[in-house]
């Protein structure tokens, strides 16, 4: 409170606010010195508050630093190794038409791969047959070239609905070994509502078959992409450009 809001005040209103702060007076104070009584009584209380909050705030900016500290030397302490010396490849699925893969190789393999000079690596990507008398058949294969340097890989599955399952495989000249194998995925099966308006859009079913969404096989042209489609996206292209 200001000096001019309490000089406002009775003597009778300064004695009771002076009781309230526990400011001491004697009786016969007069009216001015009780007022300067209670301002020096405000202002120690105001430097005691600041002090008390001021040493807080260092108790807390310590115990931050501490945290900070602590956590930047648990990062450093579980800091991940470049390898963990094993020959194995992990598969994932990001979406029905992509996969990923990484994958770790042992010393002991690396050093066989250098000192055979023209060995090469590759990812082989096979559908899995249902299993049957407890033995997996590879189906549809084809081969992806990979570097010695190279730890993961992303990869175009050809169709929807189906399992898949990797192999790295070391090849060298005519012979291949295959240095690991992955965990098998299963792509979702993507199909339309027979009962949507879309179905009946030829433009809409035509990008389906482009991204791979609706399977080509489905067309009645048989081979490769039909000349329909071709002709359908050689239109909307120049209507794009145009």
């Amino acid at each position: 409170m200001t000096k001019e809001k309490l000089q406002e005040l009775t003597l009778e209103a300064l004695q009771e606010l002076a009781n309230r702060e526990d400011v001491s007076f004697t009786p016969e104070i007069t009216r001015e010195a009780l007022i300067e009584l209670i301002l020096e009584e405000e202002e120690d209380d105001k430097s005691e508050s600041e002090k008390a909050n001021s040493e807080a705030m260092r108790v807390k900016e310590r115990k931050f630093e501490n945290v900070k500290g602590e956590a930047v030397s648990r990062l450093t302490e579980y800091e991940l190794p470049d390898s963990y010396n094993e020959t194995k490849i992990t598969f994932l699925l990001r979406d029905p038409l992509w996969a990923f893969a990484y994958w770790d190789i042992k010393e002991s393999h690396i050093e066989k791969i250098e000192s055979l000079g023209e060995a090469s690596l590759i990812l082989r990507v096979y559908q899995v047959d249902e299993e049957g008398k407890g033995t997996r058949a590879e189906a549809q294969p084809f081969e992806i070239p990979v570097k010695l340097t190279d730890r993961k890989w992303y990869i175009n599955l050809p169709k929807t609905g189906l399992k898949y399952r990797l192999k790295l495989i070391l090849r060298s000249g005519t012979h291949k070994e295959v240095l690991c194998e992955s965990n098998t995925v299963e792509s979702p099966a993507i199909s339309l509502n027979p009962a949507a308006d879309y179905v009946s859009d030829e433009q809409f079913r035509t990008m389906l078959a482009v991204s791979g969404i609706l399977d080509p096989d489905d067309s009645s042209e048989a081979g490769g992409i039909p000349q329909r489609i071709i002709s359908l996206l050689d239109n909307q292209y120049l209507q794009i450009q145009g």
